[in-house]
């Protein structure tokens, strides 16, 4: 059985699989290692995704959808021409291509990956990225973190690091993993990030300087031409990647002005400007790299590894070398350090099916977040810190605040602070049919089961009645946002999803028969436009994916105990 490892990245992916001992980065169909996330339709409805959709993108940027990784998770529709989609429906599209890559060049089919997301994902991020996988025809056996991938990857091929600082610097993300590897298992001991910190912040801010030149020398306003912009971003990407090795990098673009006078715009990128411009997002990164070491309890570090294209900038190297006393270890090739970590953990997992485990070296990452639950006067209860070992299963009993009281509303959070106005709710959920009883005197445990792809399940029940409700924790919606158009897009879509995923799935009658007539409920609501209705459908339908992907998953768990 072979398991990919794919490296969903912002602006570009990479897929390995492992021959022998020796993972191996798979080739796209123009020889290319690299393929860029990028997806676009042409006029005739034709998906192009990679370099073919890249090149459109100049003329046609409505038509194409770039940087989609970091809109995953939330519930927007990127517009594709006159499709509108999910993210996760985008990223499919991504994944399909290099799950088709792989199949030419391996020769065989392949349904089976591994992939990575940064460590700083949250929930609704990760479930997004398996939905963008099985939509994409793939079984996703693990996201695992890119720096832990990383890590993993460089651990493997240089046995004698024992204690390992990933520096993860891609496109759109930055994150900082730990890791300790001893004769039986890897563990992370730490992990920090950032989810909007990377090369398309430099790049945007390059740009900006590049864009108050113009008007200033030039007197030309290229903010308001679309097709202009996308020229500028793509000459911009590359200047800073000269920049790396070079001191200078010339930008230039003849234009056509306004009454058929020719204007030659241009402009001299310098590294020590560029250096100035990012110097405060570096420092940032660096900062949490700090923390990271710190919270590991690290004495020593063996190796620096070095991940993610931006990584390879001067300053980067330059201060992380002044901070740590460290210089990159070598041997490593920042874009694809991750794609063969991905590739190596899918085939330790197909070797743990193979063999039950014997003889096999465990990898154990951590969570990348503290959550808990709202207790009495805005408080906040942490059941689970950050840079706890995965799996997890933390509990914690808690009571009603008033007298007689028959339901209390479990809120979860995400944070470190003290009450809830410092923390991040992820979503509410009611447990009813509680025993009456004196204030206090109830007995109601909250779990947090969180998986090894860091999917969180909390659960309440009470101890007296049995009574039990869980849920599936995502970020609350900020409803003041959302219209009763909005709303009606997300139904639209969700009720595609459910259609697509009871395609090959057995359903109970019963269910089915819930569902058909909720679908058709969907759908008249969706023609009446009433607010109120419209998110009550949308709750329904939410709570019937997660039965479907429950039932799915518990499939999936019976045919790996009997294979």
């Amino acid at each position: 059985m072979i398991v990919i490892g794919i490296d969903l990245g912002t602006t570009n992916s990479a897929v390995g699989y492992v021959d022998g001992d020796e993972a191996r980065i798979i080739p796209n169909d123009r020889g290319a290692r690299l393929t860029p996330s990028v997806v676009s339709i042409t006029a005739a409805g034709e998906i192009l995704v990679g370099d073919s959709a890249k090149n459109q993108a100049v003329v046609h940027a409505d038509r194409t959808v770039s940087h989609v990784k970091r809109c995953m998770g939330e519930a927007t529709h990127l517009h594709l021409g006159s499709r509108r989609l999910l993210p996760e429906e985008v990223s499919a599209e991504i994944l399909r291509k290099l799950k088709k890559d792989a199949e030419i060049y391996l020769g065989n089919e392949v349904g089976k990956a591994v992939i990575t997301v940064p460590a700083n994902f949250g929930e609704a991020q990760r479930k997004a990225t398996i939905e963008a996988g099985r939509l994409a025809g793939l079984e996703v056996l693990r996201i695992l973190n890119e720096p832990t991938a990383a890590a993993l990857s460089y651990a493997w091929r240089h046995p004698e690091a024992k204690r390992l600082t990933v520096y993860d610097l891609g496109g759109g993300t930055f994150d900082v993993t730990c890791l300790e590897k001893t004769d039986t298992e890897y563990l992370v001991r730490s992990s920090c990030g950032e989810n909007k910190l990377g090369g398309l912040d430099f790049d945007s801010l390059l740009r900006d300087e590049l864009l108050k030149h113009f008007e200033k020398e030039y007197g030309f306003v290229a903010s308001t031409d679309s097709i202009v912009l996308q020229q500028l971003s793509e000459m911009v990407e590359r200047a800073k990647i000269e920049l790396s090795s070079r001191e200078s990098a010339a930008i230039a673009l003849p234009f056509m002005g306004t009454g058929g006078q020719p204007l030659h715009l241009s402009y001299e990128a310098r590294r020590d400007i560029f250096d100035q411009l990012i110097a405060p997002m570096i420092e940032r990164s660096l900062k949490l790299t700090v923390q990271a070491i710190k919270e590991s309890g690290f004495s020593r570090v063996d190796a620096l590894v070095l991940a993610g294209g931006s990584s390879r900038i001067p300053l980067v190297q330059r201060r992380l070398g002044e901070l740590l006393g460290l210089k990159p270890s070598g041997g490593v090739n920042p874009d694809e350090v991750v794609a063969l970590g991905a590739a190596l953990y899918g085939n330790m997992l197909a070797d743990e099916q193979r063999h039950s485990g014997n003889g096999r070296r465990g990898l154990r990452d951590v969570t990348s977040y503290t959550l808990g639950v709202e207790i009495d006067a805005g408080k906040v209860a942490h059941l689970v810190r950050r840079n706890t070992p995965l799996p997890v299963d933390a509990r914690r009993i808690v009571t009603t605040v008033a007298d007689m009281q028959e339901s209390v509303e479990v809120h979860v959070l995400q944070g470190e602070g003290p009450d809830v106005t410092s923390n991040r709710s992820l979503g509410r959920f009611m447990l009813s049919g509680i025993t009456p009883a004196r204030r206090g005197a109830a007995r109601i445990e909250v779990s947090f089961l969180i998986d090894e792809d860091g999917i969180v399940r909390v659960s309440a029940v009470d101890t007296k009645s049995g009574r039990r409700e869980h849920v599936t924790v995502r970020p609350v919606k900020d409803e003041q946002q959302d219209d009763a158009h909005s709303i009606s897009d997300r139904l639209e879509s969700l009720s595609r999803r459910i259609r697509s995923e009871m395609k090959d799935l057995v359903v109970p009658q019963e269910l089915l028969e819930d569902i058909q007539d909720l679908l058709l409920y969907s759908d008249k609501v969706r023609s009446s436009g009433e607010e109120s209705a419209l998110r009550e459908a949308e709750i329904a339908l939410e709570s019937i994916i997660e039965e479907l992907i429950s039932i799915r998953e518990d499939i999936e768990d019976s045919s790996r105990e009997h294979a």
